[in-house]
């Protein structure tokens, strides 16, 4: 689906309201998508992802452990966690964050399922 998505943590740090209300969104396509247990007993990890047009590059880090936190209108709030690669690459950090969603009222909205997608 088509959101305005603006991050909602920096470095882990909660942002103050006046600044998320005043931060420019990051437009894109938002989908969900989970990942096979490694084992029988554990949970699927469910990520978000919010991609250019084409789904083919990335607009931001994923949200791992991704789940809906509310729910308001055309609004709502993911919280999950990033992880962010450092230099040297192979090292990595993991912040708490959450993505303010806000889906895009001038378009249609259309849920896509990354397998059905065909490139044109």
């Amino acid at each position: 689906m088509l959101v305005d998505v603006v991050q909602m943590r920096e470095g882990g740090r909660k942002l103050p309201p006046a600044e998320l209300r005043a931060a420019r969104p990051t437009r894109g396509i938002l989908t969900l998508d989970s990942s096979l247990a490694m084992r029988s007993e554990d949970q699927p990890v469910v990520y978000a992802m919010l991609t250019n047009a084409r789904m083919s590059e990335p607009l931001l880090p994923a949200l791992r452990y991704a789940r809906v936190a509310k729910l308001k209108g055309n609004q709502f709030v993911l919280h999950g966690e990033q992880i962010i690669s450092m230099k040297p690459y192979g090292s990595s950090s993991t912040w708490k964050q959450g993505w303010w969603c806000r889906l895009d009222e001038d378009s249609d909205t259309v849920l896509v399922r990354r397998r059905e997608l065909v490139d044109a």
